[in-house]
Parts: structure tokens; sequence; C-alpha cells
């Protein structure tokens, strides 16, 4: 199974990226083998130390409403936390969660140490795209 946050490659710029274990109950792991887990509008917080996915949806019939979205915990190493915590406070920096997939009988959640990009930068990426689009066109027709 593997469940991608679109949009967020859109919205920021990608600094670094690391693989952490996500903390799930029964009903929460069902629905992510289902695919009925939203990571749109979900971000990660440094909480004293841990890592914490907060405003990640698992909607599921037996997972309960109140905890669809709860914060979950997220399992990484203390010195890779604190590394990143340190390049956050120094940079407007904010740590976004890139993809949800299964790695062995395990769920590891791909998060990004990530920059939000500018309106004039994403409409310039927009219209790189299209160039290169035309031009691999414009290849195959040839």
């Amino acid at each position: 199974m593997h469940i991608e946050n679109r949009k967020v490659r859109f919205e920021y710029e990608f600094l670094d990226t690391l693989e952490v274990g996500i903390e799930l109950t029964g009903g929460e792991a069902k629905s992510f083998y289902e695919g009925r887990v939203i990571l749109s509008g979900s971000y990660v917080k440094i909480l004293s130390g841990e890592l914490y996915l907060v405003n990640a949806k698992f909607t599921w019939p037996t997972v309960p409403a109140t905890s669809e979205s709860r914060s979950r915990r997220l399992l990484a190493k203390k010195q890779e936390i604190r590394n990143w915590a340190q390049r956050m406070s120094e940079k407007k920096l904010t740590i976004v969660p890139v993809s949800m997939y299964t790695r062995g009988r395990f769920i590891k959640l791909k998060i990004a140490l990530s920059r939000s990009q500018l309106e004039f930068d994403k409409r310039a990426r927009a219209k790189k795209r299209v160039m290169q689009r035309e031009n691999e066109q414009d290849v195959r027709i040839k």
C-alpha cells in the first residue's frame, strides 16, 4: 500500500527527507491498508523531543470520530530529531508528511524538512513544466 500527499510537492520545497515509523491503533492500521488515509493538511510537530503527526485523517467505521484526527507519535532516532529541531529554529522551516507506505510488515511515513514556496516560484515551476512537456511532444513528433 502506498499513500501519497501530492499537494505538498506543489506547496513546499524539500530540503531533507527522513523515513520514520508511526504508532497506530488496530483500526487505524486497517484504514491505512484500505487506503482511507488523508495526509493533505497534516504536518509534523516536535514536542518534548518527540515527533508527532498532526491532522492526518484515518477514516474507518471502527475508528471513533474523536480519534480520527488525533496526534500520532512518530518513531525516529533522538539525534535525527535534535538535528531537525535545531535546523527548524535557525530558519523558517516546516516538517510535512510526503507519503505513507509499507516496508515489510511495518507502516512507514516519509517526512520532509521543507520551506514554503512563494507564489511567483509556483508560477515559474508551472511554466517550466509546461515548456518541458511541449519540448518532449515536439521531439516525439519528429
